[in-house]
């Protein structure tokens, strides 16, 4: 059972990551169910129509409901055949309410914590996190069996933050509507001038403030070049870059609201690069998505992605101030258009290099759940902090029983 805040098109990642993962699980023969923690009826990505189980979590899992318990026991009833239980997401208030029902019936709880738990991210509201930590999380957490990190950049962080919990890597897959053959090549681009693409949350952790500056140097030296930005609010703070937007005398840089899953690869085919400016990102799924279409990608240091396509020839990397982000976007708007076509295919090469698909993302995570039901031996991909791997004796997360 994989329990989840939303799936919505404002929800960013999480709309390109989990409903996908849930139905590849039950391509792999695994009953998975979706529940769904928002007041708001949210049909499936265009892509899974007909393949996901899934049912919305009635009224009252707010804090109220967590506090009174009405949370809890409608959700232990909605759950009372799972085997095993997967929260999508820390800071949530259906978290602590599922590690009650796990270590009461006993039956492994994973969590993955979508990028929550990098230190960029604990310091967008601090004082809330460590009170909700203090109050429900950290007691939810003693009953997790292991956490799942989506690259190695984000198993860095877990296990720094939890050193007593085992950390699963498990990258995510790239939906096939992103895998297009049709979708190569530079053709498709706008006529009407060279487009930089960003594709996500409008939140402070993507660093788009500086984006902005950045593209003031853009708009003089590149003066047909158009930036994108295209995103649900989730702060709010699109109010204070379009404020910014004005101070700064942009004349060609656009926002754009949530979009469908054909809008994002449309945009993405009409992009001369995607850009990534963020200042933490667990995994980057629109780089990846970019990548899988044959886009370049500039992209900051601090994502995941930023020495693969340096390496593959894929796009920039950069650091993450004005200047550096100025003098990345300067070079892609610089890079002529066969070379563009190379590094396309070198993007496509990668991701098919590295093998991001969700029918290997569905067939390690299930590798991972038979672990965790006592079925198969600790997968391969499974890592511990040096104290948890050092503990002579301790007490299986998995099941209470001493080893």
């Amino acid at each position: 059972m994989h329990l989840v805040g939303d799936i919505g098109p404002a929800s960013g990642g999480t709309r390109s990551t989990v409903p996908f993962l849930v139905a590849a699980l039950g391509d792999q023969r695994i009953a998975a169910r979706l529940v769904i923690f928002s007041e708001q009826d949210t049909p499936p990505p265009k892509d899974l129509e007909g393949r996901l189980l899934m049912q919305h979590f009635p009224v009252g899992s707010g804090l109220a409901g967590l506090l009174t318990g009405q949370l809890e026991r409608q959700l232990e009833v909605m759950v009372r055949d799972a085997d095993l239980l997967h929260v999508h997401g820390l800071w949530n208030t259906f978290l602590p309410a599922a590690s009650r029902i796990a270590r009461r019936r006993k039956i492994p709880l994973i969590v993955s914590p979508m990028g929550m738990a990098a230190p960029r991210a604990l310091r967008q509201s601090p004082w809330k996190k460590r009170t909700f930590t203090l109050l429900f999380q950290r007691r939810a957490l003693r009953s997790v069996g292991c956490l799942h990190a989506a690259s190695e950049r984000e198993k860095a962080d877990l296990l720094e933050a939890f050193p007593d919990l085992p950390v699963a890597v498990v990258p995510h897959g790239v939906a096939q509507s992103s895998r297009d053959p049709a979708s190569s090549g530079m053709a498709a681009q706008s006529s009407q001038g060279r487009m930089i693409l960003f594709l996500g949350r409008l939140s402070p952790i993507k660093n788009l403030a500086a984006l902005l500056r950045a593209w003031v140097r853009i708009e003089q030296v590149a003066p047909d070049a158009e930036l994108r930005i295209v995103g649900p609010d989730e702060y709010p703070c699109a109010d204070e870059l379009r404020k910014l937007r004005t101070e700064l005398g942009l004349a060609r840089v656009s926002f754009q609201s949530c979009v469908s899953e054909q809008e994002r690869v449309a945009l993405l085919r009409q992009a001369t690069a995607l850009v990534l400016p963020s200042l933490s990102e667990s995994f980057g799924m629109s780089a990846a998505e970019a990548l899988a279409i044959g886009r370049p990608v500039v992209v900051s240091e601090a994502t995941p992605w930023a020495h693969l396509v340096d390496e593959a020839g894929a796009g920039w990397a950069t650091g993450v101030t004005p200047s550096d982000l100025a003098e990345a976007l300067e070079r892609a708007l610089n890079t002529q258009p066969d070379t563009l076509e190379v590094m396309g295919l070198a993007a496509r090469q990668l991701i098919a290099s590295l093998g991001l698909t969700w029918e290997r993302s569905a067939a390690e995570t299930a590798s991972l759940y038979r672990w965790l039901l006592g079925d198969e031996p600790r997968p391969p991909f499974v890592f511990e902090s040096a104290a948890l791997a050092q503990a002579s004796s301790r007490v299986d997360i998995r099941s209470g029983r001493s080893e």
